[in-house]
């Protein structure tokens, strides 16, 4: 069956964009630190200014570039359930769902804020990554509420890259509070399930990948000394994760062993998966390009918007059955 991919934009206005491009250049490298950046400056962008879109692209034809469209804003995460048969697409404060090229409803928490990334498992639960609470949340799709949760604030990781000791208070509503990257102790960006009872989050500030055990809280260090990185994803042979401001793509195996690397001149390497023919697609951010490259890094086919530019956030593999439901 033909493979197709969702992308999520999570900035499509162009003259926002400029302006968030201004704002971004006041910030190091590892983006724990802004210099001259107020707390005005956070707000003098309306959020719902951004745009947002959900893309369909053929891995097979980027040339052909996004095949069809629908308006979501601030999109990012991204979770299919064929049981709902339902998109679900991370928007800050909640999850939007999309059906038949509409969004149909919303699912909230409390600790929703500034989502990133958005696992499912067997159809019945999704893991979210809110980054800006520095927390994971899993809701039972069954009730759209709250079954898991877990605070890098209580976990081992209370100091943001400022010195400054944070507190996140789960009864407070985070959903329209705004943060900034160095605010957070983790940045946590991204969080899947291993399997039932084990998580696999990446750490953005401490460059580390880890393993969280749900019944304790308990997490274990798999790998450190990551810079920037973002989206652990399964491939058949283990997972792979990208290591975002080194512009690499790191290899693992089965048991969470690194195999090895393929590094490439990636300019802010936001996410890469791994497609049914074994080559890998990677959104090179800020060359404003999708890549498609065999394992050896030679590139395969090359989508270009930068005349046209957006800002991607990452990818969803989905099946043409599927997209009946979506699109």
């Amino acid at each position: 069956m033909k493979e197709y991919i969702i992308v999520s934009a999570f900035v499509t206005n162009s003259e926002k964009l400029k302006h968030l491009e201004k704002q971004w250049e006041k910030r190091d490298e590892e983006h724990k630190k802004y210099f001259g950046r107020s707390k005005r400056q956070v707000k003098e962008i309306n959020p719902e200014d951004f745009g947002g879109e959900i893309l369909l692209l053929d891995p097979n034809d980027l040339k052909s570039g996004f095949i069809k469209k629908i308006k979501c804003p601030l999109a990012t995460g991204l979770a299919y359930s064929s049981k709902d048969k339902c998109l679900f697409v991370g928007s800050f404060g909640k999850i939007n769902k999309i059906k038949n090229g509409k969004i149909v409803g919303e699912i909230k928490d409390n600790l929703f804020n500034d989502i990133h990334f958005i696992d499912s498992f067997k159809n019945n639960y999704l893991m979210v990554s809110s980054t800006g609470t520095d927390s994971l949340i899993e809701i039972d799709l069954s009730t759209g509420k709250k079954s898991w949760d877990w605070l890098a604030t209580e976990r081992g990781y209370p100091t943001n890259p400022l010195g400054e000791i944070r507190k996140i208070d789960i009864k407070k509503d985070y959903t329209k509070i705004d943060t900034i990257t160095p605010e957070h102790t983790t940045h946590v960006n991204s969080a899947i399930y291993k399997n039932d009872k084990e998580i696999l989050a990446v750490l953005f500030h401490q460059g580390e990948l880890i393993l969280i055990d749900k019944d304790t809280g308990k997490r274990k260090v798999l790998l450190s000394g990551l810079k920037c990185p973002h989206n652990i994803r399964k491939i058949d042979e283990g997972y792979i994760i990208s290591n975002t401001l080194n512009g690499e793509i790191i290899f693992l195996d089965k048991n969470l062993n690194t195999t090895h690397k393929l590094k490439k001149d990636f300019n802010w390497l936001q996410d890469s998966i791994e497609l049914k023919d074994k080559s890998l697609l990677v959104i090179d951010s800020n060359n404003y390009r999708i890549c498609k490259m065999d394992k050896k890094g030679d590139i395969l086919d090359e989508l270009s918007f930068r005349k046209d530019p957006v800002k991607l956030f990452c990818f969803l593999k989905i099946k043409e059955k599927d997209l009946e439901d979506i699109f």
